[in-house]
């Protein structure tokens, strides 16, 4: 039972793991285009002038610096993601017996929320062939996967 519960908390963190690389990449994407932290920008004016009388006079983001605040706030929070990726990677893989349900997880899961996450914020689209493409990344990573335990097995 005690074997079961560390398996499952192993597959959990590697799911926690491929959403947070998830995230850190969407944050990386928004800290670099102007049009995204322009468009942030434009979401904390409206939250000023919900919450400050005679805030709709004066725009948050009239100087440079604001942008800038704005940037390196989605870069640390970029890098905060990746961290706690990492962190709980280690965490799954140490869960488990084999890299390959660790690897598998957090990558199967970094791709779709990637892909979903790029549909919902950015308006991308993926084609059949990607997600072909991202197939084919999982199947390779069960081969070479496969052929290390072979490996093993053998000697």
């Amino acid at each position: 039972m005690k074997h079961v519960s560390k398996i499952g908390r192993g597959i959990f963190n590697a799911v926690i793991a491929g959403t947070c690389a998830s995230f850190g990449s969407l944050l990386g994407k928004l800290s670099g285009s102007s049009e995204h932290i322009d468009y942030i920008c434009g979401v904390l004016h409206s939250l000023k002038s919900i919450y400050v009388y005679h805030a709709e006079e004066e725009n948050i983001c009239d100087g440079d610096i604001i942008s800038w605040i704005v940037k390196a706030v989605m870069v640390v929070c970029m890098i905060a993601c990746n961290t706690a990726g990492l962190t709980f990677y280690v965490k799954a893989l140490k869960s488990s017996k084999s890299t390959l349900p660790a690897t598998l997880t957090s990558t199967s899961t970094s791709f779709i929320l990637s892909a979903v996450l790029g549909a919902l914020m950015f308006g991308e689209t993926t084609s059949l062939l990607w997600w072909m493409g991202a197939v084919m990344v999982v199947i390779g990573l069960l081969l070479v996967s496969g052929e290390k335990d072979l490996a093993k097995k053998e000697s």
